[in-house]
């Protein structure tokens, strides 16, 4: 899932001055969204927002700087666990409702892809529940983990999935989109944990997602999780003991930007 290796990056990125203005421009944008809005709608509206900036900035960076090698039809990284915002979780489900997509072909690859341990480096080799063959179904809806993840070797991709268990191949991966992706989740997040008691920690895509499908009322389960219950229990990110939340880095990063300010 590699979500381990994302927080240890936002961490290092709370001493870079880009960074911090960003994240303090991602307050400011986030802020502004929560102050107009009533909360549900502010919500989606909010991360909308993160799906722009975010796809801008990269846009940006891969064409004046960074070679990225991801093409359509690649999908070496569709077969790891992923991380995702709660908000996000209920977006996904608002899809598959939508679209008729809430199967039960759908609802049993999430159930066994759930009980897989969330452990950041294991190499489980499943497909993802919505990769249709190497296109990927809910594309528009798809989590920021994987809008921000960007290779600069299609070959080592290919080696690494190929790869014996525990073999150590080096994939080169462009950094930036990643951070940058974080920094503006962050933003969104600083504000549903301190402004209203929400619970932020990042939840596991399959049994998540299972939880809200199978809820007797998904939007009941909506406004119980923006009342602050932690409706995803025993579906968050499993992390070392000892290691710190993700709520603790986010603050330190959010007081080390608005230091600078």
């Amino acid at each position: 899932m590699g979500e381990a290796k994302r927080r240890q990056q936002v961490v290092s990125l709370q001493t870079s001055l880009i960074y911090r203005a960003q994240l303090r421009h991602g307050l400011e944008v986030a802020q502004d969204i929560f102050n107009t809005y009533d909360l549900p709608t502010a919500i989606v509206l909010a991360h909308k927002s993160r799906d722009r900036s975010v796809k801008e900035a990269i846009d940006d960076l891969l064409a004046k700087t960074a070679v990225a090698e991801c093409r359509r039809g690649c999908a070496f990284c569709c077969y790891q666990l992923v991380s995702c915002a709660p908000a996000e979780i209920f977006r996904i489900a608002r899809h598959l409702f939508k679209n008729g997509l809430d199967t039960e072909e759908l609802r049993e690859k999430l159930h066994w892809l759930s009980l897989l341990p969330i452990e950041p480096e294991a190499r489980y080799r499943k497909p993802c529940p919505f990769l249709a063959g190497t296109e990927c179904s809910i594309y528009n809806d798809r989590p920021m983990a994987c809008r921000s993840h960007f290779s600069a070797s299609a070959k080592g991709c290919e080696q690494s999935f190929k790869s014996e268990a525990g073999a150590d191949v080096q994939v080169p991966f462009i950094t930036e989109p990643k951070a940058m992706a974080s920094l503006t989740q962050m933003a969104i997040d600083y504000i549903l944990s301190t402004k209203h008691g929400i619970n932020i920690e990042k939840v596991e895509l399959c049994g998540g997602l299972l939880k809200v499908l199978t809820a007797p009322d998904p939007d009941a389960l909506f406004d119980r999780w923006c009342r602050g219950e932690d409706v995803f229990a025993g579906h968050h990110d499993w992390m070392p003991e000892g290691y710190p939340k993700y709520e603790t880095i986010m603050k330190e990063a959010v007081a080390a930007a608005m230091a600078d300010g």
